[in-house]
């Protein structure tokens, strides 16, 4: 006697469990050898549901055979089909048809996994058809339901890892990607790396039982940890800086030393005063904490007001050729630093918000964005200065082409940092934007922030505008030794890279560990960060004097300027010898909380007597650069030894007073 014969929904996701996938796989490749495996396995009797007395015990194997051949093939989608139906129960006569429904809603969704791969507009597309599908419940009629991609995926993910992972694949094939890669990164490197200990944490952990030279072996690595990225970082920031002279150099020393008037004048009249007004946000994103609505906040109201200081700059920088010429410069160098400051300018607002998003990146755990932002486009600096000033005729600009480059590779950081942070803004909302109070109006604080900002000015004029004056008093002994002085001051300046990265990396370091009262150990990482410093300027003032005669051919060809920086080279020495021990001394007093004492006596020095030392050998004894060099010297050394004085003098122990009170002098802005 005919009957209706169905399986219960709870068996049939047991027979496409996780064990069953192989045979599923093999069902759709080969289903008439799949079929004879599954019939000649040993399979658990499947009872009907029905009435006792008219339904037999059990289902003959061969009667189930005939119902199961036409939809052998879609068994994997079988789990599907009971989901989106929800009976409670399925019959088996009208699997089939149900299959074939589930065929096409699994078609709309590979269509929506490959949609979802279309960059921006991807994910639009895959919403958009991801729509509805029909399916025949089990009273056979037909319904309408949603198929989304996420519900398919989380529904097989339950009982089949495999196909749950395909659609992952489907939906974010890059994500997933990533994600097997890391997978099998670790897979890989596990066995090795469970070996290798953590020795920063195992030095903190157990400092009370090491010997010295263990602790001292702890920080070396510590401390070498830190500071290698670091100056990696420094020198691809500093590589913007460096590239046009590198590039001009070669070119004449005519447009060397334009350059050098259009670098000063772009430091002294603009990059400083930015500088300065963005400097206020330190403080107020530090109070902002974790509120990125607050810091958000802040960081566009200082992007209003550096936007309204921009102005009057780029103006200034418009009519530069006729203030040089006031100021008794040559002709033709100012005409050619009139050039290069006006191609500048194109950069000079991505420079603003360069430095404003650095903040930002900095206030959120992020600095790392900047690095990696930096590595891509520091190269690529380098290429474009190559190419736009002395490369192929298709290409070449010529002396214009470095401040072009320049301004390109600003506008492409700018770039970069706005997608990063429009994306993060956009995929994390709801999470950033959480906020217990309204916000505060926009104006509000605008006035506390111009007096920081104005106060920033003040602070970063005093600490640039003197190196930016020697070179503003080298102009007046011509363009040679201008040419000369561009040499000296990159080569300066790129040389201190490596002891302000020990510097940062090693206040770091002590900080933490007078943080945590240990005194002790935080004697050891000064005295490991003291020898790895003067380890380094000794080396590097040995290479200035062993290369003395041939250090100007990297920049430059004329003779009278490569003869101009051997004479001078030794000074450069000693001057970088003196200036990476007070980076030292300086992260030192800020490891302590006296943070501004070497900066106060770099200014006044500087003003007071490197200056006018400098300018009294050089012009009234005849020295020239020499004699501005040994200006500056003479100031350095007045500001190192007065700040290792009180180094050596202020009690470590009494670091955390200090602290605090440099905290409460701040002006409390979160509730701004």
């Amino acid at each position: 006697m005919e009957i209706e014969q169905q399986i219960s929904v709870t068996q049939l996701h047991a027979s496409v469990s996780p064990a069953n996938i192989s045979n599923d796989i093999q069902s759709i490749t080969d289903p008439s050898t799949a079929l004879q495996a599954f019939l000649s396995d040993e399979h658990e009797t499947i009872k009907p549901s029905g009435d006792a007395n008219n339904v037999p015990e059990s289902l003959d194997v061969h009667q189930l055979q005939a119902q199961v051949t036409g939809i052998v093939e879609t068994e994997g989608r079988a789990l599907v089909v009971a989901a989106l139906t929800d009976p409670e129960y399925i019959d088996v006569h009208q699997l089939e048809s149900q299959a074939i429904h589930m065929i096409e809603t699994e078609g709309r969704t590979l269509l929506v996994s490959y949609a979802s791969r279309i960059p921006i507009v991807g994910r639009f597309i895959s919403t958009r058809i991801s729509g509805t599908a029909v399916a025949t419940t089990a009273d056979g009629k037909q319904t309408e339901v949603n198929v989304d991609i996420a519900d398919v995926e989380g529904l097989v993910s339950e009982t089949s890892p495999l196909l749950g992972e395909a659609l992952r694949a489907g939906k974010d094939p890059k994500g997933y990607a990533e994600k097997r890669i890391k997978a099998l990164v670790v897979t890989l490197t596990g066995p090795i790396m469970s070996r290798v200990p953590d020795i920063e944490a195992y030095g903190d952990n157990n400092s009370d039982n090491q010997s010295l030279l263990l602790q001292l072996f702890i920080e070396v690595f510590v401390l070498s940890k830190y500071a290698g990225p670091l100056f990696f970082s420094h020198i691809q920031e500093h590589s913007l800086a460096v590239a046009p002279t590198v590039s001009l150099g070669h070119l004449s020393t005519t447009t060397l030393a334009a350059s050098t008037i259009g670098t000063m004048a772009a430091s002294i009249t603009g990059h400083s005063i930015i500088q300065g007004f963005i400097s206020a946000l330190d403080g107020l994103l530090a109070s902002a904490g974790s509120d990125h609505h607050l810091a958000t906040v802040w960081c566009l109201r200082t992007a209003l007001i550096t936007a309204i200081v921009l102005m009057p700059i780029v103006q200034l920088w418009f009519q530069a050729e006729s203030l040089l010429l006031q100021i008794g410069q040559d002709p033709e160098v100012a005409s050619l630093a009139s050039q290069f400051l006006r191609f500048t300018a194109i950069g000079l607002p991505s420079y603003a918000f360069n430095e404003i998003a650095k903040r930002y990146l900095i206030s959120q755990d992020l600095s790392s964005v900047h690095t990696r932002i930096l590595t891509m486009t520091a190269p690529l600096n380098m290429l474009l200065n190559y190419l736009l000033v002395d490369g192929p005729e298709s290409f070449r600009l010529g002396f214009v082409g470095a401040p072009v480059s320049t301004a390109i590779s600003h506008n492409l950081i700018s770039i970069l940092l706005f997608f990063y942070i429009l994306k993060r803004v956009v995929t994390k909302r709801e999470e950033l934007f959480a906020r217990s109070s309204p916000p505060p109006p926009f104006f509000h604080g605008m006035y506390d922030l111009l007096v920081a900002g104005i106060s920033g000015v003040a602070r970063s004029a005093s600490q640039l505008w003197s190196k930016d004056l020697g070179g503003l008093a080298a102009s007046m002994l011509g363009p040679i030794a201008l040419a000369t002085q561009a040499i000296l001051l990159t080569t300066a300046t790129t040389l201190h890279q490596a002891p302000r990265a020990l510097s940062s990396s090693s206040s770091n370091r002590v900080k933490k560990l007078l943080g945590r009262g240990d005194v002790v150990r935080a004697r050891i990482a000064t005295l490991v960060s003291f020898v790895a410093t003067v380890f380094g300027v000794l080396t590097l003032s040995n290479v200035l004097l062993a290369s003395a005669d041939s250090w100007g051919e990297l920049f430059n060809n004329d003779p009278a300027v490569l003869q101009n920086v051997a004479s001078v080279l030794p000074f450069i020495a000693l001057f970088q010898a003196v200036h990476g021990l007070g980076a030292w001394v300086d992260g030192m007093l800020g490891a302590l909380g006296k943070t501004a004492i070497y900066p106060a006596l770099n200014a006044s020095s500087d003003y007071f007597v490197g200056i006018p030392l400098g300018l009294y050998l050089a012009f009234g004894r005849h020295w020239g650069l020499s004699g501005l060099w040994a200006g500056l010297i003479a100031s350095l050394t007045y500001s190192l030894v007065v700040a290792a004085i009180v180094l050596l003098t202020s009690s470590w122990s009494s670091r955390d007073k200090n602290t605090r009170e440099a905290e409460e002098d701040e002006p409390d802005c979160a509730e701004v």
